[in-house]
């Protein structure tokens, strides 16, 4: 316990650990005002509300009913206009005077102002009907917050330069040195590291989940996640049956998987450089590298740097609609071997990668070697 005491306000405090980890919390927290905006596509709240309140009638996944009321709104719009157009030439070619126009036009007003709520409805109908088993009518076919396959560099920095800075500060220090004079004192002080530090990564995870979770409130009520990725656009081919909830919550599992193995894969180059520099650079310029070449593929996702997007997993094929002629597919969907393959990999290379940095710091001087408290009181 001693030792756990020690280590924890010596990476947390001393090694400004925690205070590094809650700047990446509070740059997140910032960063939350702009992802709760959601105007579903309409200027004014008026519009938006009486949007959420025709379209909450008939969400959900497509039956004859709510199909029914769908196809009535649309007729009536139609009806409408075709009398506005009907009206609007008897007045311009003087059969009828302005007031008569307005008087006979009033009837169909209210549905003549809700002409764009009515086709945004339709829309999203039309983009249900095509796959009615594994669609659902949601009130936004995009959302923003799930549909983002970048890397949260900030936290991954954070990441490898605590690991590495709690390794390499044995070296720099020389309590390594310490250390080796005492039974295990090495073993069991990695142990403790290595527990406080993944311990930091997982928390941290957590709380950014969190607030991720916050920001899905806002762009999609919680009502709607128990309904297929399918119904979302950018999840229009993918291949994975899952919900939207289950989907967010797979995400975040994955992303803190990478981070963790990330975090003890840049222990390990710690331990094995004592160099700052090679310990933290490639495992920042690496990422970037394959998040700037592969923006748009798939093939960044078939390495450990994958982990820290997530969501590209459950992406199917994406295909450019504005290219000439035939569709363009820019992202082809990554099998599910593949993602069950990096989950194995990751597992056991942190597992792995735990227990070896804790053996190399195994005592090597046995117990003729070891300063006891006895031997100093006889010299």
């Amino acid at each position: 316990m001693k030792i756990f005491l020690y280590e924890l306000k010596k990476i947390t405090i001393k090694q400004y650990a925690l205070f590094i980890f809650l700047l990446v919390i509070l740059v997140r927290l910032f960063s939350l005002p702009d992802t709760l905006k959601q105007d579903y596509g309409f200027y004014s709240d008026l519009e938006k509300d009486r949007y959420l309140e025709m379209i909450e009638a008939v969400s959900g996944k497509l039956t004859e009913e709510n199909e029914a009321i769908i196809i009535g709104y649309k007729e009536d719009l139609l009806a409408a206009q075709a009398e506005e157009k009907r009206l609007r030439s008897e007045y311009d070619s003087k059969k009828i005077t302005f007031e008569e126009f307005l008087e006979q036009l009033e009837p169909y007003n209210e549905i003549l102002d809700n002409e764009n709520i009515i086709d945004r409805i339709f829309e999203q109908y039309n983009y249900v009907v095509t796959d009615r088993e594994n669609r659902a009518i949601l009130p936004v076919s995009n959302v923003p917050i799930i549909e983002s396959s970048s890397v949260d560099f900030l936290f991954l920095l954070c990441v490898v330069f605590c690991c590495a800075f709690a390794v390499m500060n044995e070296y720099t220090s020389k309590t390594n040195i310490i250390l080796k004079t005492t039974p295990k004192g090495q073993s069991k002080t990695m142990a403790v590291k290595i527990t406080i530090l993944l311990s930091l990564i997982a928390i941290t995870s957590v709380a950014l989940s969190l607030i991720d979770l916050v920001s899905l409130s806002a762009q999609l009520a919680p009502q709607y996640w128990g309904y297929g990725i399918r119904s979302v656009e950018q999840y229009n081919n993918s291949h994975v049956e899952i919900s939207i909830g289950m989907m967010f919550v797979t995400v975040q599992l994955l992303k803190l998987l990478g981070f963790l193995f990330f975090g003890i894969l840049a222990m390990i180059t710690a331990r094995l450089t004592k160099n700052y520099v090679a310990s933290v650079f490639p495992f920042i310029a690496f990422p970037i590298v394959v998040d700037y070449l592969a923006e748009r593929d798939s093939q960044g996702y078939f390495l450990p740097t994958g982990l820290l997007k997530g969501y590209g997993y459950f992406f199917g094929d994406v295909a450019d609609v504005f290219s000439v002629g035939d569709p363009v597919v820019y992202f082809h969907a990554v099998p599910v071997w593949v993602l069950t393959a990096l989950i194995i990999f990751a597992v056991l290379f942190i597992i792995l990668g735990a227990l070896a940095l804790i053996w190399s710091d195994r005592n090597r001087l046995g117990r003729k070697g070891q300063i006891s408290l006895e031997d100093k009181k006889s010299s």
